[in-house]
């Protein structure tokens, strides 16, 4: 029996195995993002309680990924960022990002919430306040993501250096008052079974194309 070209063999063999490697890596993305599926539900799983900064600094120690509860203190509405941008229902606007000096002492960044771009100044927040919400990580910047200025109050990106290391995002709200929150519980999307299932069934096609044009046909000249 002919053996097969040496080079589509070599070919369909790199190609099985690129296509069983992305089919590995979504299945481990699909175990990864199960556990934060897991991790967003045990937040929600119980009314939210009083954090202090210790309680927070621990979570980050073990690397909780989502909390939820409630810090009290005082907001320092100067030192608030404007971080761009962001959609809200079709309208450009921005999240209104604010210091809070905790009660005992820790200070966090609170997205306060979205606020449209035509805004002339940010909402008050003088005196102590309660907020409730979930604290986690916030987004990263990417290699698309313009670097913040030096000056202004306008950001692309969070850096928490010299705050605790979550954002909360705020459920609170007035009822037809700015900010509007958006720490509404997260759903992130989990297609990573689907795409698994996509990139093996490749690997496989891949391999029954070879079988029929390179080794059915060399089995019938033999036969």
């Amino acid at each position: 029996m002919r053996r097969p070209p040496f080079w589509a063999s070599l070919l369909t063999l790199v190609g099985v195995i690129i296509l069983c490697s992305l089919g590995t890596w979504q299945v481990q993305r699909l175990h990864w993002k199960r556990g934060v599926l897991a991790a967003i539900d045990l937040a929600y799983d119980s009314a939210p309680q009083p954090l202090s900064a210790a309680d927070i600094e621990r979570s980050a120690e073990r690397k909780t990924l989502f909390l939820r509860g409630t810090v009290r203190g005082h907001f320092i509405t100067e030192k608030s960022l404007h971080l761009v941008p962001r959609v809200f229902e079709g309208r450009q606007g921005y999240h209104l990002v604010t210091p809070l000096v905790m009660e005992d002492g820790g200070t966090i960044l609170v997205n306060r919430g979205w606020m449209p771009l035509e805004t002339r100044t940010d909402p008050d927040a003088s005196g102590d306040v309660a907020v409730t919400g979930l604290l986690r990580k916030p987004d990263r910047a990417n290699a698309f993501t313009p670097k913040n200025a030096s000056s202004g109050n306008t950001a692309y990106s969070l850096d928490l250096q010299g705050f605790l290391p979550y954002v909360l995002y705020a459920e609170n709200r007035d009822e037809g008052q700015l900010p509007i929150p958006v720490g509404a519980k997260p759903v992130p999307q989990n297609n990573h079974l689907s795409y698994a299932i996509f990139w093996f069934t490749m690997a496989g096609l891949l391999l029954v194309i070879y079988a029929l044009r390179f080794l059915v046909p060399a089995r019938k000249k033999t036969a």
